[in-house]
């Protein structure tokens, strides 16, 4: 299933517009809205044998990959086996990758080894990490459901950033954009 959550105009109470924006218009807005809130993607459920080829594939897209353990601790000559042993000693590792050519140019990640052992990952972006990108909507979730697919992910959730959103909660004021399961739905609605 997937579904563009509450029009842009609509999340943090904003008055809807006169008339309703298209799924990839709406999904664009989402993405370029210069409200100085930071972009969220979550996660269900990745594995580490996703997470491992996801970071693997990313790594070689950025020129300047900067990455801290749990600790605050800055790794040097961050790579993926770099990151890995630094979730598995302290929990947690935040990764700073900037300049792609690609999508998006710049993003934040952040690895968690949860309760259970298993991973969770939220990957942050700004708008302007999507800016002046050709056909945006089809670009972003042509990316995203790539990166579901590589980690092995149920579903993924984008939003705005909110550090009081619960994992899972698209309600009204969630900030929540874009659910989905698979991205063919709309793919198919912009073609």
């Amino acid at each position: 299933m997937i579904r563009l959550c509450h029009t842009i105009s609509r999340i943090w109470n904003r008055t809807p517009p006169k008339s309703p924006l298209s799924p990839d218009a709406a999904l664009e807005a989402a993405l370029l809205d210069q409200d100085g809130s930071a972009r969220d993607i979550n996660f269900q459920a990745p594995t580490w044998e996703g997470v491992d080829r996801f970071f693997r594939r990313v790594e070689g897209c950025f020129r300047d990959i900067c990455v801290s353990d749990g600790n605050g601790t800055d790794l040097p000559n961050p790579n993926w086996q770099r990151m890995k042993q630094a979730v598995t000693q302290t929990g947690v590792v935040r990764g700073l990758f900037k300049g792609s050519q690609t999508l998006p140019r710049n993003m934040q990640a952040f690895v968690f080894k949860q309760g259970d052992g298993s991973p969770f990952l939220e990957l942050t972006f700004f708008p302007e990490d999507f800016a002046n990108t050709d056909d945006l909507a089809r670009s972003f979730l042509t990316w995203i459901e790539e990166a579901k697919t590589c980690l092995q992910a149920e579903r993924y959730f984008c939003r705005y950033e909110n550090a009081s959103w619960t994992f899972g909660d698209t309600g009204r004021y969630s900030g929540v954009f874009l659910v989905s399961d698979n991205a063919d739905e709309i793919l198919q609605r912009i073609t």
